[in-house]
């Protein structure tokens, strides 16, 4: 047997390093280079290795100025003796066969020396603790999510976390991050005693097997905004280098079964990435829901790692993104690229790729993408944005072209140009009796206006300002001052 870690995850979560004292204290180890949770209890195969090769190993032992083992060495192993394992387990004992003896109890104190998995290749593999076997370094549980979509099971100088791989399907192709900590705000899952339309009520069963994050926060959504439903929003609007809003969801309820069962290794994957990992006084709400009054919610304490308490009680939201794995296990693709570019009228895929794809395409002359496709521009897009006083586009574009200009400074945009901006002076719609404009308007004032025969334009004082209005009489004569 060497399975060491393996054997050691499997201990660890049966039990406190109250009830297993041997393998915390072994997962407790660290040196200079490694850390918390890198060292595991040696499974029985290992010390029969070290007896059947004393000479070798010891004369390393020997000039590392490290102990050697000897026949009165005897340390726990994290194997389990086969007629007994309640009662008895293996340790290493060089005077019998294998070097290994299991009489005396679990409950007798022995030593503990740690062991580490390495790869000759460490460059490109990592040593799985959960496989105890050595796999290419990639998008797995546990690994480091990246801004520039890579993943590694090493934290790497120069890049910055965003998330960790909590979830990979059976097939090894699609997958989900989990963001580095919950969001700072506890908020409701909100709707209370409102069954969502066509988001089904599910079991705890259910719920475990539930992976469907944003197909269902899009359900929530439809449903009702922010003030409605808050916990799904404040997932949406999340956002984080080398990502938008509108990227993220709030976990399926089987996302937080995965961590639950896979908590060793995903919790290291945080740990390495400095963000927060899941304990059993953390409640995050999923996007699964039970019924009209209530929702699923990530409570370790319970089975599957999930309750459901009522949907207007407060709990922590910690996002997630879906997607694939591309590249030979080397990038994390979000759902957001999913568009190949060679469809009718692309020309091919925008500025941001993944995986071989792209989260937009490039348009030929006459269309502009919208809705995920290369559709005709309509009539409105007329203005390239390039003129005097134009500094460029004003909201989306189709091919090039946009329904309006931003203006520089001082001027503004009106009937289809950017024109000099109105100061005060520009404050008469001339609409009154007796009145019609008089010279250049600028956003439909005017500075005076022009009056008809018999009336004269001049000026009245009140508490409220200037008024200018139209009265009767000839040249400059005020014969009446009235607000008109």
């Amino acid at each position: 047997d060497y399975a060491s870690c393996q054997n050691s995850i499997l201990i660890k979560s049966q039990g406190s390093s109250s009830a297993y004292p041997a393998v915390w204290a072994a997962h407790n180890y660290t040196t200079a280079g490694t850390k918390v949770g890198d060292w595991c209890l040696p499974a029985a195969g290992i010390f029969t290795s070290i007896y059947n090769n004393q000479s070798t190993i010891n004369t390393g032992f020997s000039r590392a100025n490290g102990t050697q083992f000897t026949t009165s060495t005897y340390a726990w192993s994290s194997s389990e003796y086969d007629t007994d394992t309640g009662s008895l387990a293996w340790y290493s004992y060089f005077d019998r066969s294998y070097g290994l003896y299991y009489n005396y109890g679990k409950d007798v104190s022995r030593e503990v020396r740690p062991v580490i998995g390495f790869c000759d290749d460490a460059e490109n593999y990592v040593y799985n603790q959960a496989t105890d076997s050595c796999v290419k370094d990639g998008c797995q549980l546990g690994a480091i999510f990246y801004s520039d979509k890579t993943c590694s099971m090493k934290l790497k100088d120069g890049k910055t976390p965003i998330g960790v791989v909590v979830y990979v399907d059976e097939n090894g192709t699609n997958a989900q991050v989990m963001a580095q900590n919950s969001l700072d705000t506890k908020y409701t899952w909100g709707g209370y005693g409102t069954d969502i339309s066509g988001l089904p009520n599910l079991s705890n069963a259910q719920a475990s097997q539930d992976f469907a994050s944003c197909e269902n926060s899009a359900k929530i959504r439809a449903h009702g905004d922010s003030s409605i439903h808050p916990a799904v929003w404040a997932a949406y609007n999340y956002s984080t280098e080398g990502t938008k809003v509108g990227d993220w969801c709030l976990p399926a309820a089987g996302i937080f079964t995965s961590y639950y069962n896979n908590q060793s290794v995903i919790n290291t994957g945080f740990i390495r990435a400095g963000g927060t990992k899941f304990t059993t006084s953390t409640y995050a709400w999923s996007s699964s829901e039970v019924a009209s009054d209530r929702a699923w919610r990530l409570t370790f304490s319970n089975v599957n790692g999930v309750t459901n308490p009522s949907k207007d009680t407060s709990g922590n939201v910690r996002p997630v993104l879906e997607g694939s794995i591309a590249s030979e296990g080397a990038e994390f693709c979000s759902n957001s690229y999913q568009y190949t570019c060679g469809g009718a009228n692309e020309t091919g895929g925008g500025d941001d790729s993944c995986g071989g794809k792209f989260n937009s395409c490039t348009c030929a002359d006459g269309y502009g993408w919208s809705d995920g496709a290369c559709a005709v521009c309509d009539t409105s897009y007329q203005y390239t944005c390039n003129g005097a006083n134009e500094t460029g586009g004003d909201g989306e574009s189709c091919s090039g072209k946009y329904t309006s200009c931003s203006c520089a400074e001082g001027y503004r945009w009106e009937n289809g140009r950017c024109v000099v901006s109105c100061d005060s002076s520009y404050q008469f719609s001339c609409t009154g009796s007796h009145q019609s404009p008089s010279g250049i308007a600028c956003g439909g004032k005017y500075k005076q206006c022009n009056c008809d025969d018999g009336y004269t334009w001049a000026g009245c004082y009140n508490s409220s300002g200037k008024m200018q209005y139209c009265i009767p009489g000839s040249g400059s004569t005020i014969i009446e001052c009235a607000i008109i």
